[in-house]
């Protein structure tokens, strides 16, 4: 795993420099402050996603260009190691892209009135993008970064069914102020199959697709 955990660095550092990754990071941070202090409002939520999805493009695309993909079955170490770095990477990388998108909102909050999230949105935010991991990673395996496109479009159609119904599942957020137990309960129970049977489906496909 540790193996293929330092791939998955290589991977997303990209032979860059140091100058390079801090240059970006400063970018990353004024464009937040800029947007933040522009629509008094949170962006996290579409930063997240946005870096999510873009970072497993790359990641990806890099595998099929390179062939990489298909090299790494004929190596001596479980094929499943690198499939599941794949995962922990993408997790990872929005938990720290949320966080530094969070702290920086909460600086710039001490300055300006920001508009705050109320709880439907703060599921959202920290829900959307794990879903949209847990059928992404699967989707690139099984038809590749050109072919995943059609994954995007039926998420982005589920993204959309469950903002109509949302109202229905949690019309009482703003008259409580909380997310009902048996509600937290229903999305990690969701959560949980959906990461299984992806990973599941992840692995199998790596192992028995002709890359």
């Amino acid at each position: 795993m540790k193996t293929a955990m330092y791939r998955e660095y290589l991977c997303l550092r990209q032979d860059k420099s140091l100058k390079d990754i801090i240059k970006g990071v400063a970018i990353f941070l004024i464009l937040i402050v800029v947007l933040t202090a522009f629509t008094k409002s949170s962006v996290a939520l579409p930063f997240s996603i946005a870096f999510n999805l873009g970072m497993l493009s790359n990641l990806f695309t890099r595998d099929f260009d390179d062939g990489s993909i298909a090299t790494l079955r004929t190596m001596p170490i479980n094929p499943k190691n690198y499939v599941i770095a794949r995962y922990i990477t993408a997790f990872l990388t929005f938990a720290l892209i949320t966080l530094v998108i969070l702290l920086t909102e909460h600086v710039v909050g001490l300055f300006i009135d920001v508009d705050p999230l109320d709880i439907s949105e703060r599921v959202i935010m920290y829900v959307v993008p794990l879903f949209l991991v847990v059928a992404l990673i699967p989707g690139y395996y099984g038809f590749g970064p050109k072919g995943v496109g059609l994954m995007i479009y039926i998420i982005i159609t589920t993204i959309l069914i469950f903002a109509i119904l949302s109202p229905i599942m949690f019309y009482n957020f703003e008259k409580y102020e909380y997310l009902p137990t048996y509600k937290i309960i229903i999305l990690i129970v969701l959560f949980i199959v959906a990461l299984f049977v992806s990973v599941s489906v992840s692995i199998n496909t790596f192992k028995t697709k002709d890359f």
